[in-house]
């Protein structure tokens, strides 16, 4: 299962970006992303983040799902994404985020964009060169 956790519901996506959710994780369900207030502090974000880290966990045990099958799509304001996918990680829930592609044109003298869904790409802790 697939818990969406951004400011763009899943109701709202593009039919690729549906269609590979579903194929990857079977059923897709929502939660909004939180209001996070631009002069907050970390502790505050970080406060938040775990509301939100209880909040998913809380709705996979109702759905009575294992470890291997809790993921979440979180897509958000930087440092409480950050924060959040640590959290959701520490409770071994497995986060993801959406790539897109831009696709730029020139209408009427404006640059438009609009962008592509991808693939979703897992959040991993990345490993520096040394």
């Amino acid at each position: 299962m697939l818990l969406n956790i951004s400011n763009h519901s899943s109701k709202t996506w593009q039919a690729d970006q549906m269609q590979q959710a579903m194929l990857q994780y079977g059923i897709v369900a929502d939660m909004p992303f939180p209001d996070v207030d631009p002069s907050a502090d970390e502790s505050a974000v970080s406060k938040l983040a775990q509301e939100y880290a209880l909040k998913a966990e809380h709705f996979f045990n109702q759905q009575s799902l294992s470890p291997g099958q809790r993921y979440v799509h979180v897509m958000g304001e930087m440092t409480f994404t950050f924060c959040l996918v640590e959290m959701l990680q520490q409770k071994g829930i497995q986060c993801v985020a959406s790539t897109t592609r831009r696709m730029s044109e020139e209408k009427g003298g404006r640059k438009v964009s609009r962008f592509v869904f991808v693939r979703f790409r897992k959040y991993e802790h990345c490993a520096s060169e040394r």
